[in-house]
């Protein structure tokens, strides 16, 4: 299976979306969940504003042909991330996310507490990266991670509980 990154205009992205899955084509925006203040909830938030990930059988060639007819029809920016090493994405960057995302492709909030000024990861997918974890923002609730990926330096929502 090969895993490719759109780039579309934000206001666009769903309906794009929604023009793959029509095509059977698997594609997705990854989501991120946060605490937000105001409201006092979770919520979601794109991992990667203005970026649609897809998950097809096609090689790179035929991706590219099928992408210009569709962008005819639709009438809508797309534009395949082609720096060659970002167009398909490599193995350890779809591990990676595969960590990192629930079946239905949300990065959920992990849960930590700290110890010595480190996050320590009770639960959720930042346990598998809590080594990564460089920054922890108490007042956002979220965790920046020294990983890049797509040029983005990754930060995750972050629940901190007192240690039991």
């Amino acid at each position: 299976m090969n895993w490719y990154i759109l780039f579309v205009f934000s206001n666009r992205a769903k309906k794009i979306r929604d023009l793959l899955i029509s095509n059977n084509i698997e594609s997705f925006i990854p989501l991120y969940e946060y605490y937000h203040r105001s409201t006092k909830s979770l919520q979601l938030k794109p991992l990667f504003p203005n970026y649609l990930f897809v998950k097809t059988r096609m090689e790179i060639g035929e991706f590219y042909d099928f992408l210009r007819t569709l962008s005819e029809k639709s009438n809508s920016l797309i534009k395949l991330l082609d720096k060659p090493d970002v167009s398909a994405l490599k193995q350890t960057e779809i591990q990676m996310l595969e960590h990192l995302m629930d079946p239905t492709y949300i990065v959920r909030m992990s849960i930590a507490y700290l110890e010595n000024r480190k996050a320590i990861i009770v639960k959720g997918p930042l346990k598998f990266f809590q080594d990564n974890i460089v920054k922890v923002d108490k007042h956002d609730r979220v965790a920046y991670l020294d990983l890049v990926f797509m040029e983005h330096r990754i930060k995750l929502g972050l629940q901190l509980i007192r240690r039991e």
